[in-house]
């Protein structure tokens, strides 16, 4: 079975991030390695392979208040194979809408424009930390049992620039930009929602991305950053998920 590694982040953010994990992350046993090979419904050979995605959970904070989520899709591929330097993950589809600081009925949309792909590295490297977990990844999707490892693959994702990750709001001629790199993570454990086996991208940003150009129709509410708290997609093959993808060290 494939157990996870984290990727750290530099020592503060890693902190706040795994605090709420290292309880269960401490007493695996650390021998493993980084992703080599990425495994899709049981084919190993090098393919990019589509998926998509439904919004599960999760919350959006920027100027001092945290929104509600709503909704939320993405699409992409899975990049199937050995490891490349190329990122395992790129989305061309990503829409994310949350209540907003225009207050009710004013939902904002973040989406990406046109020809823009979203890009998320996850080499789960073991990066030493200062809580002592040792990130894993081994072969598999399911970590169970005493001692059991993370089921979670660490990594980035990428809001690129000079590409657009546009922010709207309903019913004001409001929209801006975000940009920047968040700590993102992909579940392995399949999941049933609905009757459909999904396993689980994560994005959690503790940082925050930066918000540009924000236009008139925003009175100056879209500045500094915008962090993703926990936002969490259900994703799956496009063709079905069966045992799913599997990050492995071999």
């Amino acid at each position: 079975m494939p157990q996870r590694k984290t990727l750290t982040l530099g020592a503060a953010v890693l902190a706040a991030g795994l605090l709420s994990l290292a309880a269960t992350a401490t007493g695996a046993n650390p021998n493993g390695g980084a992703v080599v090979t990425v495994v899709v419904n049981g084919n190993i050979a090098a393919a990019a392979v589509p998926i998509d995605g439904t919004y599960k959970s999760g919350t959006v904070t920027y100027g001092g208040a945290t929104y509600a989520c709503s909704a939320g899709n993405l699409a992409g591929t899975v990049n199937r194979g050995p490891v490349a330097p190329a990122p395992e993950l790129s989305l061309s589809t990503f829409n994310l809408t949350c209540n907003s600081v225009y207050g009710a009925g004013r939902d904002t949309t973040i989406s990406l424009s046109s020809g823009c792909i979203i890009t998320t590295k996850l080499p789960d490297t073991p990066i030493p930390n200062p809580l002592g977990v040792v990130p894993n990844v081994h072969g598999g999707t399911v970590d169970t049992g005493v001692g059991a490892k993370f089921s979670r693959v660490d990594g980035l994702t990428t809001m690129p620039s000079p590409c657009n990750v546009v922010i709207s709001t309903a019913m004001i001629p409001c929209s801006a930009q975000i940009k920047g790199t968040a700590l993102t993570y992909f579940d392995e454990a399949i999941t049933n929602p609905g009757g459909v086996n999904h396993q689980e991208l994560i994005i959690n940003d503790l940082t925050g991305l930066s918000f540009l150009n924000q236009n008139a129709g925003c009175f100056g509410l879209l500045a500094g950053v915008i962090k993703f708290n926990n936002i969490t997609f259900n994703v799956k093959v496009t063709s079905g998920t069966t045992t799913g993808i599997d990050f492995r060290q071999t």
